[in-house]
């Protein structure tokens, strides 16, 4: 059930790694249920994390996924060819979903 409560009730925010598999089906329900896209499968490298208030209360949820090997319409605006393209795109990440 989804409460409203002043921020200042809270004295800080804890980000949670979704490490089993309990709870990464957990993760899905909840984006199911609450993001308004529904749970889309994401594909590559991820990682999930819950945000949850200091008193265990759930705020969010997180995805971030590994960038697409290959976007034409992005490679060319970047710049890049092939031989860059494959030395730099481990360093970016995707935000997937959130809510």
């Amino acid at each position: 059930m989804l409460k409203t409560r002043e921020i200042d009730e809270y004295s800080a925010v804890v980000i949670e790694h979704v490490k089993d598999k309990e709870d990464m089906r957990l993760w899905n329900e909840y984006i199911e249920r609450y993001h308004y896209l529904g749970y889309k499968r994401a594909f590559g490298c991820q990682q999930r994390y819950y945000i949850r208030f200091d008193k265990g209360e759930l705020l969010g949820c997180l995805l971030y996924s590994a960038s697409a090997w290959s976007v034409a319409c992005r490679d060319k605006w970047i710049g890049w060819n092939k031989q860059q393209r494959t030395t730099d795109e481990r360093q970016f990440s995707t935000y997937g979903m959130g809510m």
